[in-house]
């Protein structure tokens, strides 16, 4: 029994040894490979900044009046460029800049002249190396209310109050003179006119005296005696030619005295 049970664990061990030999490989030296760290892969793209939006622009705009207000939307802490073309290149183009705050809003107030013309509006804006296309033009139609005079802009109004002015000083100086001068002449035919006065009144009792001279002559012929028709009549008309004289010489002066 023993040798049986000896010859039966001898003969399992080869067929063990047998079929497992397959499975046993002879170790080799295999190169390790050591990882190597990740490649950081930066990728580095152009940033293409859009045009600036401008959302207000006044249509019409009074320079010597009004301040130029133009505000838009942009790109957060871009700064923003707004050039100001002339439809008729007869004026320097002007440029004005602005920040966009971090609501990508910016403004443009700027108390400035623009004379009378269509202009157009762009805006450009530029963050660190990129510069961005122009945007579409808006319109503004500039509306001059002066005139330059030795370089100073000066309003219509002004004008126009400084014309009325000088006109009513004017009108006051010739009136003034009018008046004087009306003073001047009447005082001098006040003088004229009593100088004619005192030589009317001499002449007048030059002839008054020669028809008293007369009535008394008169008188004297006919002393003692009863007075013809003839003589009546001679009488009477003496002292209505003086009365007449007299009359009419102090209506003459009165009505000149009126004129003064």
């Amino acid at each position: 029994m023993t040798f049986v049970f000896i010859r039966n664990s001898i003969f399992l061990f080869f067929f063990v040894l047998m079929f497992s030999m397959p499975y046993f490989t002879v170790a080799q030296d295999v190169p390790t490979q050591t990882a190597e760290p990740p490649i950081k892969r930066i990728l580095v793209q152009n940033i293409t900044l859009d045009q600036p939006y401008i959302s207000v622009s006044p249509n019409l705009f009074y320079p010597l009046d009004e301040v130029l207000y133009i505000e838009g939307r942009g790109v957060p802490g871009a700064t923003v460029t707004l050039t100001l073309e002339k439809e008729k290149p007869d004026d320097q183009p002007l440029k004005f800049t602005a920040h966009v705050d971090s609501f990508g809003e910016w403004v443009v107030a700027e108390r400035t002249f623009l004379s009378s013309g269509v202009w157009r509006v762009y805006a450009r804006q530029e963050l660190g190396d990129e510069v961005s296309e122009r945007s579409n033009p808006r319109v503004v139609r500039s509306v001059v209310t002066g005139i330059n005079i030795f370089g100073y802009q000066v309003k219509y109004v002004v004008l126009a109050g400084l014309f009325l002015l000088v006109f009513l000083l004017v009108m006051a100086i010739f009136f003034y003179f009018i008046r004087k001068i009306g003073k001047l002449k009447r005082g001098l035919f006040a003088h004229q006119l009593h100088e004619t006065e005192d030589r009317v009144r001499e002449n007048l009792s030059s002839i008054r005296k020669e028809l008293m001279a007369e009535l008394q002559e008169l008188a004297n012929n006919t002393q003692g005696k009863q007075l013809d028709s003839d003589e009546v009549q001679k009488r009477d008309r003496i002292l209505r030619r003086l009365e007449d004289l007299e009359r009419d010489v102090d209506r003459d002066i009165d009505s000149l005295e009126k004129k003064i």
